[in-house]
Order: C-alpha cells, then sequence, then structure tokens
C-alpha cells in the first residue's frame, strides 16, 4: 500500500447503493457520508467496492497527523491512489538493501500507479505525517501478498522467493504539474491522462456549470461494456448519470456530488443526460479496468456497445 497493510475485510456499514432494478449489472451510487468508518490499528477506512474473487479494493483512507507508515516492502499486485487532501510520506526504493530511499511527500492532487514488485515504505525515524491525510485507494489483492524485506520487520511475511527485478511507480503532481487538455471529439470536456493502458486508464475530467451531454454524443448515447468496470470519484460539483433497465426503457436518473463514487459494472446501460449534466460543474477522476474484477489483468478494455 501507499503505506502499511492491515486492512480489513468488506465488513462494516454498507455503502449506501442507488441501483437499477432490472439492470444486467448493477449500477452503484456510493454515499461515504452515509457509511461509519472502519478503525484499524494505523488508519481509519470506509469500503466503496471489494471483490471476493481477487481481494481487490477500493477504500477511502483517513490517516492521522503523526503516522510514519511501514518499512521498505513490495505487493504482487498493482494498486493506484489519489490524495484528496493532508500530507503523506513514502520513500521509494530500488534494492531491498537500501536504507534511505528516494523521499516522495504525498500532498493533495498527487495520483500514483504502483506496479507489483515496486519497493516503497518509510525509512526508520522518517517523516511522519503533519496534517494528516485523506486519500482513495485501490488495492487489487489482498495483504497476504504483501511481503517486507526488512529484517526482523513484523508488518508483512518473509518474501518465499527470490525477486530479482524490481520496478518503479508513476508518480504525478496532477494539480501544479499538468495543464488541462481538450478532451477530442469531446467539446466542453476537459481531460488530463493519468494511466492510458489499453486494459487500465486513469484520467481527469472537468466540465462547466450547466454542462449538456447532447453536445457530446459519445456521453449522452445510451451504451454499455459487455466486460470491465468504471470508477468516476467525484472531486468537485456534481455529475449526472442516467441508467436504463434494458434497452428502450426509460432512463432513471442519480447524482454523484463531491467525494462520492459511481461504480459501473460491466453490462450496466448508462449515458449522460441530453440536458443539464452537471448542475455546479464537476471534477471527477475516472478509472477504468478491463478486468471487471477492478485488477490490472490481460483483459482489455472493451469498446462501448450503442443501444
Amino acid at each position: 500500500a501507499l503505506a502499511a497493510a492491515g486492512c480489513p475485510g468488506p465488513g462494516g456499514s454498507a455503502p449506501d447503493r442507488l441501483a437499477v432494478a432490472g439492470l444486467r449489472a448493477p449500477l452503484r451510487i456510493v454515499r461515504p457520508e452515509h457509511m461509519a468508518w472502519q478503525s484499524s490499528r494505523y488508519w481509519d477506512l470506509k469500503m466503496l467496492f471489494h471483490n471476493e474473487e481477487t481481494g481487490a479494493h477500493l477504500i477511502l483512507l483517513a490517516v492521522p497527523p503523526g503516522w510514519t507508515g511501514a518499512l521498505n516492502h513490495y505487493h504482487e499486485w498493482h494498486e493506484w491512489a489519489y490524495i484528496l487532501s493532508g500530507d503523506l510520506t513514502n520513500d521509494e526504493f530500488v534494492s531491498p538493501h537500501q536504507h534511505r530511499g528516494a523521499r516522495k511527500q504525498f500532498r493533495e492532487g498527487d495520483f500514483l500507479s504502483r506496479p507489483p514488485y515496486s519497493l516503497h515504505g518509510v525509512e526508520a525515524g522518517g517523516l511522519a505525517s503533519q496534517v494528516g491525510c485523506r486519500l482513495i485507494i485501490q488495492e487489487e489483492g489482498p495483504s497476504a501478498l504483501t511481503y517486507g524485506v526488512v529484517p526482523g520487520q513484523k508488518d508483512f511475511q518473509t518474501p518465499d522467493k527470490a525477486v530479482t527485478r524490481w520496478t518503479s511507480p508513476r508518480l504525478i503532481d496532477t494539480i501544479g504539474g499538468m495543464r488541462w487538455d481538450d478532451m477530442d471529439g469531446m467539446p466542453g470536456v476537459k481531460v488530463k491522462y493519468l494511466m492510458d493502458n489499453d486494459n487500465f486508464r486513469a484520467r481527469l475530467h472537468w466540465v462547466d456549470a450547466g454542462f449538456r451531454g447532447d453536445g457530446v454524443p459519445a456521453l449522452s448515447t445510451p451504451a454499455y461494456w459487455p466486460s470491465g468496470r468504471r470508477f468516476r470519484f467525484v472531486l468537485y460539483g456534481d455529475i449526472a448519470v442516467d441508467a436504463y433497465a434494458a434497452p428502450g426503457a426509460p432512463p432513471q436518473r442519480f447524482t454523484a456530488t463531491t467525494q462520492q463514487l459511481i461504480d459501473q459494472g460491466p453490462r450496466a446501460i448508462v449515458a449522460l443526460p441530453a440536458a443539464a449534466a452537471s448542475n455546479k460543474g464537476c471534477v471527477w477522476l475516472e478509472v477504468d479496468y478491463g478486468d471487471e474484477r477492478g485488477v490490472v489483468s490481460d483483459t482489455a478494455i472493451a469498446a462501448p456497445v450503442p443501444v
């Protein structure tokens, strides 16, 4: 993880769900403000998504001030994170024999995509969180597949095999280090490309107040993915989505607002409203998986199928 293992399972209060009856797969609007915090010895969290088969989970995480994190470790799965507020420090390592890594102090707007076998943690006596931190993070496997490389480390199990090729993460300051692009073929939609692979994408989007879907047929035409999963996490404002129980059925409209999640499963028929899709304007983080289980795999992201 960005920090330490020890994440509880999907127990605790269930998300507030608005699922469309009859959909071939549910569209969930997850409202974390209606969920209770789950406490662990490290932090508090709210479980937004969990896949039983893979152990992949998307969580809203609250880290307290003074938290320092775990020592050098790695995972056998991919993870990504976006910092919502505050600060959190990680040291990036390239060797299990390294005691002092390259320090990265995460702050609001920082995006992380970490592949498997990427060494990270906090050196002994490292910089603690100064004001606490809130973030969303998707870990694509169970904590059991996390390994510590510091002798005597208690947080994680000892590696059971030799690793000879280490990887490095993608770290982006999306606020101070990137400018908005106009999205090709989508007037009124701005974008920041964070990851753009055939099996995993991450983007920031921005639309102004009063944005209408009818000016962007690619968004306002009802369509579904035959496979895959899409997360839209609202960072500011509001965005509406129309969901259809079947082709030609009347839409049911749902709206997500700041720090709420739209979880779109495979074969869910959705579109942005042709009229005002956002009242106040909206900035959201959009993450697409080819694999509906919420893991980076060999499954490519399918093309949407209009209905």
